[in-house]
């Protein structure tokens, strides 16, 4: 797992226990937990006087439970928004770039964030 992945994930798993964090490619049909969908589409290469570090984008998705009322998904959307900018902040490790109201799948109603992960590439003894 990309080591960004895996720590925006554990990060959430952490900080917000009764949602659903999700870091691998899937879909639903509904939403029922408020719910962080995590993933990375970007890597980029930095090198500096002691070697090199990647730099992954992180995906951040937060969707609230898909049956709410109108007015209380977006209130739900909000209070998630707060909740993970302070998970994110107090990380240190992590930073955020930007946030926007979106829908993902044309479907789910909620908040994309983007996130910046500084890391090195790292082997697992599940991929030598």
């Amino acid at each position: 797992m990309n080591p960004a992945r895996q720590l925006v994930r554990d990060l959430f798993k952490a900080g917000r226990p009764t949602w659903n964090v999700i870091a691998e490619p899937r879909t639903s049909d509904a939403i029922l937990k408020p719910t962080a969908l995590v993933w990375v589409p970007k890597m980029t290469r930095t090198d500096y006087a002691g070697g090199s570090f990647v730099t992954s984008t992180v995906d951040l998705w937060l969707l609230p439970p898909s049956a709410l009322a109108p007015a209380k998904l977006e209130d739900t959307a909000d209070d998630m928004l707060v909740q993970a900018l302070e998970l994110v902040e107090a990380a240190g490790s992590v930073t955020w770039t930007d946030a926007a109201r979106e829908q993902l799948e044309d479907t789910f109603h909620g908040w994309h964030l983007t996130l910046a992960v500084a890391h090195k590439i790292t082997t697992t003894k599940e991929n030598p």
